[in-house]
């Protein structure tokens, strides 16, 4: 978590290339090994994350709640989404 904040605090000055370094490093520091799914799905946590903080994307929430199957018909469900 730390080394999160504190790459996020050094991408505001640094070029996309050492951001990307920045990044790599982080993920191999959280054990994820270069290659693999998990090592490209932490990419992506970075890279959203470091997106966020510039406030380049908004903060949108969503969550889908569900009901019963029962009786040949569906229980109450619900969708709700929140910016």
């Amino acid at each position: 978590m730390i080394l999160a904040l504190v790459s996020l605090g050094v991408a505001a000055c640094t070029s996309p290339e050492e951001q990307h370094q920045a990044d790599i490093s982080a993920c191999q520091g959280y054990g994820f090994t270069a290659g693999t799914t998990e090592f490209a799905s932490c990419m992506q946590r970075q890279q959203l994350a470091r997106s966020q903080s510039s406030g380049f994307f908004p903060s949108i929430g969503l969550g889908v709640g569900g009901g019963s199957f029962g009786g040949g018909g569906f229980g109450g469900g619900g969708l709700g989404l929140g910016f």
